[in-house]
């Protein structure tokens, strides 16, 4: 992972094709991490108002700190979340075998959302690594694709504005303009592409041809 990556073997089709799965790839990253943001956001929701009845003493030892209702000694018991450690209603926890235990049904949807996005995991990558190898792989790209391009571009160019001057030297200074426009706008194009389509989190910019 800390070694820097040479990729200037590879022809421009190869990139294209390399860049485009590697837009997908960011893309669906992107969309993972949105919908267990939103996930989060409802989990966290849910602790503030469990935190706010739990001031109350009394309150959850008589109803489900879930859904608010009212414990019984026959029906609707209340069972204890070996998780959090608040009392709930059989509608509100399920049942573990393996410990012979009860979770609520927040705790469980915290543990699954865990486990799904696997968090233990990126976040120790994050902590280990500043990139995924993915964004090495587009930066060594970019680094090649716009340079070469740029460098063509400009060749193409000076070559233009040569054989239009050797031409006819009273040629009209509008052409030689739109030469020299069109060639800084590509170059603009590149460096911004450079520049905002490097890095993970951050929409991957198509290159033109």
């Amino acid at each position: 992972m800390g070694r820097k990556l040479n990729l200037s073997h590879l022809t421009e089709e190869e990139c294209e094709k390399i860049l485009s799965v590697l837009q997908r790839d960011f893309e669906v990253r992107q969309k993972e991490k949105d919908r267990i943001g939103l996930v989060e956001s409802v989990l966290n929701a849910e602790k503030n108002r469990t935190a706010v009845l739990s001031q109350q003493t009394m309150f959850n030892k008589s109803c489900c700190i879930r859904c608010c209702q009212v414990f019984g000694f026959i029906f609707n018991r209340r069972h204890q979340c070996f998780a959090c450690g608040y009392n709930v209603c059989k509608d509100c926890c399920n049942y573990v075998a393996e410990n012979k235990t009860y979770i609520c049904v927040v705790c469980a949807r915290e543990k699954d959302l865990k486990q799904k996005a696997c968090g233990w995991f990126y976040n120790t990558v994050s902590q280990r690594f500043r990139r995924f190898g993915s964004a090495k792989v587009v930066r060594s790209l970019y680094k090649s694709t716009s340079y070469c391009k740029l460098r063509y571009a400009l060749n193409q160019a000076r070559s233009m504005r040569h054989k239009l001057t050797c031409k006819s030297p009273l040629l009209t200074l509008a052409r030689l303009n739109l030469q020299r426009m069109t060639f800084d706008i590509l170059a603009a194009r590149m460096i911004r592409h450079r520049v905002h389509g490097t890095y993970v989190g951050v929409p991957l910019l198509p290159i033109e041809p």
